[in-house]
């Protein structure tokens, strides 16, 4: 009945869809205390976007 494709991230995530969500959660890690705990999941994405920068 319901077919799913995987397109990869690529798809539906560009560089400035990355920066805005990124953006919005800085705000929110340093605004809000209890989502202190967003800074390691932030950095780990922003770790793999600049890696796949650095290899295209």
């Amino acid at each position: 009945m319901f077919s799913f494709q995987y397109v990869g991230i690529g798809a539906f995530m560009t560089l400035g869809r990355f920066l805005i969500f990124f953006v919005i959660g800085l705000v929110l890690a340093f605004t809000i205390p209890q989502l202190s705990w967003l800074l390691w999941p932030l950095a780990a994405s922003a770790l793999v976007v600049l890696v796949q920068l650095i290899r295209a």
